[in-house]
């Protein structure tokens, strides 16, 4: 049975030492050297078809170690967390210490769980920055029955109340992930575009490391805010009904579409974007 040592680090971000006996890590070997020979081709062998005697002394020993991390490291980890009881929001980033024939092999896990969010005053304050729009007045009441509600600008506002008044670390993990996948987005758009990065760095007078910043202000931003209103959302107790995702569903034309949106991890991402907006609505009514 595997050991753990855990390590706390700021901004709700965990390290977990992980520790598989020798004697684990043997009990896997010659499973994992059966995988290996299915892609082996020696002389005089078809694919697959070598002697497993043959095929240890011919490949390197760190695939075999790597057909053995697929298996014995999953459960490790999960039996850490559950022993340290812990909540990981994302995968985490494994590191090997050691693997050496014969003794204990040694892993970091890194990974962080759900930041804690204070919201601080943040209804008083989103109050006190639209008073003055309450104030009725007889024309403003006119203007108010001519026009349709134009609430973009309003929100941006009260987003930009709530970044400056409700206090959250963001984990580094969770930015560095997210701007990992800004950046993926962006070089698979500019190669459709028949760009480079370089390119298209080029022609914006960006460079890479000015790029990163500027993905990374925008990420904890966009994460500072999914985080707050979700617990706006926890505060005022909204829930999402199942016939709220369904209508959400059925708004939706395309047919393939709707089976794949009916999903059930689908189904949880509507859910989120549905309370995410009564949270928006319940901070307009404010």
């Amino acid at each position: 049975m595997s050991d753990s040592k855990l390590t706390h680090l700021p901004k709700s971000t965990f390290e977990l030492e992980i520790t598989i006996p020798w004697n684990e890590v043997q009990k896997h070997h010659q499973e994992a050297l059966k995988k290996v020979a299915q892609n082996i081709a020696l002389p005089g062998f078809r694919k697959g078809k070598a002697p497993l005697n043959l095929v240890e002394k011919n490949v390197d020993e760190q695939k075999i170690f790597e057909e053995i991390i697929k298996v014995i490291l999953p459960p490790a980890y999960q039996q850490a967390l559950k022993k340290h009881n812990l909540k990981p929001i994302i995968t985490p980033k494994v590191q090997v210490i050691s693997i050496n024939k014969g003794n204990d092999w040694i892993f970091k896990a890194t990974a962080c769980e759900m930041p804690t969010v204070d919201l601080k005053n943040y209804q008083q304050e989103v109050r006190g920055a639209f008073a003055k729009d309450k104030i009725w007045t007889p024309q403003k009441g006119i203007k108010d029955k001519q026009k349709k509600p134009d609430n973009t600008k309003k929100i941006d506002e009260i987003f930009q109340i709530l970044l400056k008044t409700c206090k959250i670390d963001i984990p580094d993990l969770l930015i560095d992930d997210e701007v990992t996948r800004m950046i993926s987005r962006l070089i698979d758009k500019t190669e459709k575009l028949g760009l480079s990065l370089e390119q298209y760095l080029a022609s914006t007078q960006k460079t890479v490391e000015s790029l990163r910043q500027e993905y990374q202000k925008k990420s904890e931003e966009t994460l500072k805010l999914e985080f707050i209103l979700n617990d706006i959302s926890n505060e005022q107790k909204f829930k999402i009904e199942d016939k709220e995702i369904d209508a959400l569903i059925k708004a939706t034309p395309d047919r393939k579409i709707q089976g794949d949106l009916n999903k059930p991890a689908q189904r949880l991402y509507l859910a989120s974007i549905l309370r995410k907006r009564k949270a928006i609505d319940f901070l307009l009514s404010l």
